[in-house]
């Protein structure tokens, strides 16, 4: 739920108000394999109880509306099966909103060892986010 979190805080400036921040505070947003809608029916969205509001408001495609910064999105041939969807739906809103969003498709991989892989030299999410970085 962490890269869940990092797009809502990076979207929702609520959470960063309360700081007397704001989302130019953030260079960047690195989700790997992350949940953007957490009110899509599926067994995660039930963490957030039943109302609809509250899901809503916890969804970070909720809140995508430019200014923002930049996102690097993943997704994994074998993640958990809301998660290419919902990387792919969360890449056009941004891009929509006119929000920088590079969008890349990790071969091989599922969502934990995506980040168990991170560490090889030769791994796709490890050259993206360090493109990305720089």
């Amino acid at each position: 739920m962490e890269k869940h979190l990092a797009a809502l805080l990076a979207l929702d400036e609520s959470y960063l108000n309360a700081r007397q921040l704001s989302a130019k505070n953030i260079r960047g947003v690195i989700c790997l394999s992350g949940v953007y809608n957490v009110n899509d029916g599926s067994r995660a969205s039930r963490i957030f109880g039943n109302e609809e509001a509250t899901k809503i408001a916890a969804s970070p495609i909720s809140h995508v509306k430019a200014p923002a910064p930049g996102f690097l999105v993943s997704y994994c041939q074998w993640d958990y099966p809301t998660l290419p969807f919902q990387a792919r739906l969360f890449h056009r809103a941004l891009k929509r909103a006119g929000i920088g969003s590079e969008l890349i498709y990790v071969p091989g991989e599922g969502h934990i060892s995506e980040m168990l892989s991170i560490t090889r030299e030769d791994d796709r999410s490890a050259q993206a986010i360090l493109k990305f970085i720089r």
